[in-house]
């Protein structure tokens, strides 16, 4: 709503004017009505407006006239002619439901939705009326019952109103009960000519319901309606985004941004994509552009990837600074706190570290990233007060996880039953680690400790073929 533009609804013919023969003014009124029924509003207008001059009062003129100033843009006269002709009859609905959508070009959905219901109760039987008070109930009042309420008495009223359908689909689409929306979008798919903000809606409830080649195929009939309007590919890009198809989310995200999309989310997406490909150099540009774009106003998530973009590249002071401002605005967001306790980790700043960790325990002790960031809390500990047994009970605990911490698992046991005198096992953890993907990502940044730890084996297993393989694989241990 709102705009500084009045509504336009139909006009109203319901009501008669009564015959008044001997009146010139009322001549005039009925040379008004006439072009007023044509649809030729310059002559309706001015032939109104003479018979006003001449004296002639009326509710139905009035009306009219205001209907015909809203068309014009001119609100002022829409306002005042509504009110003259509710001065001449209280109970004529139409004045009414145009001092509602006046209200509504002011904003002022109160006023709008006490005019519009005034109009309901004098049977001004328009469907659009229906649709503002729902919009009204659904926008202002968060009524979410009156908002369906109003929408089907819509479509009761004229049931091959295509709008009335997207209409009362779009309230069951803003509260994601997007079966339900789907069900009168496709009804009014089948009414309305093809418009864009129904296949978006369409495209997006598909998505969700996990329906992706659905979604792709809406987002496509939205570009085939525009092929230079942004929306179109930022939905695409999403639809293949939703679907896990990373490979083909990327050219609709670039093509967006051509078009003049600004999304910040597309951004954090596109930065993500890069992130994917290997290219962090380009993931950095997105998220940076994008973080610019925002005047550093982005959610939670994007400070999440754009912080991991950073340490990727081991910009470790930048990413610290980043994960420092974002812990400001969301104190406690878990995964925001988990990576920056891995970073104070990399850059071996511990206490500091231990003190975060202590914080997620209270926050979820029971999530494993939580238990294995207290195993490394523990393992980070100086050597006379580590305890060991500890570090292994909380690990031994996270086995059977699923989890991408690239062997850490693994090699800590690995440390841990060393350090407790049981080479067995150490070795065991330590070939396990050799054998988990990715590997070599936990490896480089803790190359020196495991080069420590393959000579410290090597020892107690000389010529063992278990360490020689990973020698030979993995010329770097040494």
């Amino acid at each position: 709503m709102g705009n500084g533009k009045i509504i336009q609804f139909n006009k109203d013919f319901k009501k008669k004017e009564p015959v008044k023969t001997n009146n010139r003014g009322f001549g005039l009124f009925n040379e008004g009505m006439y072009f007023y029924n044509q649809d030729k509003n310059e002559l309706a207008l001015k032939k109104f407006e003479a018979a006003e001059i001449q004296g002639y009062e009326s509710a139905v003129m009035f009306a009219n006239m205001a209907w015909l100033y809203g068309y014009y843009q001119k609100h002022e006269k829409v306002k005042e002619y509504a009110q003259k002709s509710i001065d001449l009859d209280k109970e004529y609905g139409f004045p009414y439901s145009l001092l509602g959508r006046y209200f509504c070009a002011k904003e002022d959905s109160k006023k709008a939705l006490k005019y519009f219901l005034e109009a309901e109760k004098y049977n001004c039987d328009i469907p659009i009326i229906y649709r503002s008070i729902s919009e009204i109930y659904l926008e202002q009042e968060k009524n979410f019952l009156k908002a369906v309420e109003y929408a089907s008495k819509s479509i009761e009223l004229d049931p091959k109103d295509g709008y009335s359908y997207h209409w009362k689909g779009y309230i069951y689409y803003r509260s994601q009960d997007f079966l339900n929306a789907l069900k009168f979008y496709k009804k009014a798919e089948t009414m309305v000519e093809s418009f864009a903000s129904l296949y978006y809606e369409m495209s997006y409830c598909y998505s969700m319901l996990q329906q992706h080649d659905k979604g792709v195929e809406y987002a496509n009939k939205y570009i085939f309606l525009d092929k230079t309007d942004f929306w179109g590919y930022y939905r695409k890009g999403f639809a293949y985004f939703q679907a896990g198809e990373d490979a083909s989310a990327l050219d609709p995200f670039l093509m967006a941004e051509k078009y003049g999309c600004r999304e910040i989310d597309m951004y954090s997406r596109v930065g993500y994509l890069y992130m994917m490909r290997d290219n962090n150099d380009e993931a950095l540009k997105w998220f940076k552009k994008g973080y610019k774009l925002a005047g550093g106003n982005i959610d939670n998530e994007y400070y999440q990837a754009y912080a991991v973009a950073l340490y990727e590249k081991n910009r470790y002071k930048k990413a610290m600074d980043l994960l420092d401002e974002s812990l400001m605005k969301f104190p406690d967001d878990y995964i925001l706190l988990i990576y920056k306790i891995s970073l104070l980790q990399r850059v071996k700043k511990y206490q500091e570290a231990e003190l975060l960790t202590k914080k997620i325990i209270e926050l979820e002790p029971n999530d494993p990233w939580t238990i294995f960031y207290e195993a490394m809390m523990y393992s980070n500990q100086p050597r006379k007060i580590r305890d060991y047994n500890k570090v292994i009970t909380l690990l031994e605990q996270l086995l059977d996880v699923d989890m991408d911490d690239l062997g850490g698992r693994q090699m800590l046991l690995a440390f841990a039953y060393y350090d407790i005198k049981d080479y067995e096992k150490s070795l065991y953890y330590f070939v396990s680690f050799f054998t988990t993907p990715k590997y070599i990502q936990w490896m480089k940044p803790n190359l020196k400790s495991i080069k420590k730890y393959f000579k410290k084996l090597y020892k107690k297993f000389p010529n063992d073929k278990r360490l020689i393989d990973i020698f030979e694989s993995c010329p770097q241990v040494l």
